[in-house]
């Protein structure tokens, strides 16, 4: 569940950053299309290779920015600072970067177990 601090650095990135906040306080189930590449960028991986990497992150407690996971498209998106994107190797598995000029929906502050979008872990403060 996002915190009452994760929600507006979430918002402060729409475009109608009030009025994405009017619309989680109506349904704090609701998603919400948000641009990426003004706080964040976001690397869109697999979901089996995306799970993988969480966990391991989480287990050995390294620092971990927000993470959420699209059950429909089983793809897992990491949130990173803006224009943090480097490439080291040739052999990573298949991603997508979403920076400038891309939209990101991102689950609601509370969305439930069955819903569409959810965090693995959810925007706590600005990173």
């Amino acid at each position: 569940m996002m915190t009452k601090r994760g929600m507006p650095w979430l918002s402060a990135t729409a475009d109608h950053p009030v009025g994405c906040r009017l619309v989680w306080t109506a349904a704090p189930r609701h998603p919400y299309a948000l641009p990426a590449g003004r706080y964040f960028d976001v690397v869109v991986i697999e979901e089996r290779i995306g799970m993988e990497t969480y966990e391991q992150l989480d287990r050995c407690a390294m620092p971990l920015t927000p993470v959420m996971v699209d059950w429909a498209s089983h793809q897992t998106g990491f949130f990173l600072p803006s224009r943090s994107f480097r490439h080291e190797t040739t052999e990573t598995p298949k991603y997508r970067y979403l920076s400038k000029g891309a939209t990101v929906v991102v689950p609601a502050p509370m969305p439930l177990s069955g819903d569409h979008y959810a965090w693995l872990r959810a925007p706590m403060r600005r990173p």
